[in-house]
């Protein structure tokens, strides 16, 4: 079992997480500042489960992987955190240590 958190880290803005997977859309949510939107699932038997998310804030907008079963089996086990910032978009592992960087396009 996983669980992925997406977290809105920028003070005073409201952001828009989409996230998917190739069998489920988790929808849009709009989240206010220190919000989060998280989710558990099962990795499937083939080990190609992948999830990403499209984020979106007042000037910016991006997609990533959000959960990719190759690189993140262990990374993730059994949690992980994205922290969406004004810099970037910063990835947290299973011991809350950012180990990840996705800049802004």
């Amino acid at each position: 079992d996983f669980s992925v958190a997406v977290e809105n880290d920028i003070s005073g803005e409201d952001i828009t997480v989409h996230c998917k997977s190739g069998d489920d859309d988790l929808g849009p949510h709009v989240l206010k500042t220190r919000e989060n939107f998280h989710w558990n699932f099962h990795g499937n038997f083939g080990g190609t489960t992948l999830y990403f998310c499209h984020v979106t804030t007042q000037d910016k907008s991006t997609r990533f992987d959000a959960f990719k079963y190759s690189k993140d089996r262990q990374r993730c086990s059994p949690k992980c955190t994205w922290k969406v910032q004004k810099s970037g978009i910063l990835g947290f592992n299973k011991n809350d240590k950012n180990d990840v960087t996705i800049n802004w396009p």
